[in-house]
């Protein structure tokens, strides 16, 4: 995602719609896996591993729930 232009697409995006740094709550975009990641980043709160890093652990407890909640549906 970083490498396929993931940043310059965030940051096009914070360009675009600046309140999502002041209320993410308020879009549901914010909820996508990453962007806060991203958005710290850019800001300079953490630096690039750390944001690689957290964006993967989300993902992976976010693939863990769905694997969670489709093995549950199964049982009959």
């Amino acid at each position: 995602m970083i490498n396929e232009g993931g940043l310059d697409e965030v940051k096009k995006f914070m360009k675009d719609y600046p309140e999502i740094i002041q209320n993410p709550q308020n879009f549901s975009i914010s909820k996508t896996l990453g962007l806060q990641n991203i958005i710290q980043y850019i800001g300079g709160d953490i630096n690039r591993n750390t944001m690689i890093e957290k964006s993967t652990q989300k993902t992976r407890n976010y693939a863990k729930r769905q694997y969670t909640w489709f093995r549950n549906q199964l049982k009959v």
